[in-house]
């Protein structure tokens, strides 16, 4: 099991994920993992089916035993508040 980095290559101006661990067999699955979770990671909250903006980095492999899926993840965006 290898560890990737994950960052979004554009900021997002809304609060969402831009960048995360994710523990999988292949870039690929590293890939098919932060896709299934499109709503913290798509520029475009009514079509679903663009795929993010991101940049994979293989940084390492996992500890024996770690599952695949995103290990952690950091958030970043403009916060907006309503009173």
């Amino acid at each position: 099991m290898n560890l990737y980095l994950i960052t979004r290559n554009k900021k997002p101006d809304y609060p969402a994920y831009d960048k995360a661990i994710v523990a999988a067999q292949s870039a690929d699955e590293a890939t098919k993992i932060i896709e299934a979770d499109a709503d913290n990671w798509s520029e475009v909250y009514i079509n679903r089916k663009t795929k993010p903006d991101i940049t994979i980095s293989n940084i390492g492999l996992a500890a024996e035993g770690v599952d695949a899926g995103v290990l952690v993840a950091s958030t970043s965006g403009i916060e907006y508040y309503c009173d």
